[in-house]
């Protein structure tokens, strides 16, 4: 795999997120609310970082497989885990793909701050469906725009393209059975049932 940019921040990046935990301000106080009980199904954190999401998760007795792209995040995960071992496992893959996830293996996936920065949303959209069971679900959260730094125009342009993505989704007449969860701070949109376009 080819190195991200977090590879070349990521000491700094942990540092960050640790000293201003936005996870666990932000997204954690809400998860319950869109999670029944997790006790031994198998989740994926999607675009885990260096797995503060992931080991919240496996708290609540979920199977948890983080999966990201930066070999250096990963590394930090993995250190984080070997400290405190919480039966997480962790691979280094593109969300676009998936490839080292099998098909129809998990309850349901969590992707936190980092859908926006996808390049192609709608592989990763159907590389979650290809790992999702039939009645799994996708939670995913997102920065509101008008927190966008001015130069990330791109960013911007993300949340509109996801937001066409999610309202021809919406408009579906599905046959499997899929739900999928979206929450920007309180605002929460559920979509059931999904499968890709």
């Amino acid at each position: 795999m080819t190195n991200t940019p977090y590879d070349l921040i990521a000491a700094w990046y942990d540092q960050q997120t640790r000293s201003l935990p936005l996870s666990e301000m932000l997204i954690f106080p809400y998860l319950p609310q869109l999670l029944d009980n997790i006790h031994s199904l198998s989740v994926c954190d999607l675009g885990c970082g260096q797995g503060i999401v992931s080991r919240w998760l496996a708290k609540q007795g979920a199977h948890v497989i983080g999966v990201d792209l930066s070999s250096a995040l990963l590394n930090i995960a993995q250190q984080y885990e070997d400290n405190q071992p919480l039966n997480i496992t962790y691979h280094q893959d593109d969300a676009a793909s998936l490839a080292t996830l099998s098909d129809v293996f998990f309850d349901g996936l969590i992707r936190n701050l980092a859908l926006m920065d996808m390049s192609n949303l709608q592989a990763v959209f159907n590389a979650v469906w290809r790992v999702l069971k039939s009645n799994g679900w996708f939670i995913f959260s997102l920065t509101h725009p008008c927190f966008q730094p001015p130069m990330l125009i791109s960013n911007i342009w993300k949340m509109a393209q996801l937001t066409e993505l999610l309202i021809t989704i919406s408009k579906r007449d599905f046959s499997s059975p899929v739900i999928l969860k979206v929450f920007v701070g309180k605002l929460v949109l559920i979509i059931k049932p999904w499968q890709p376009i």
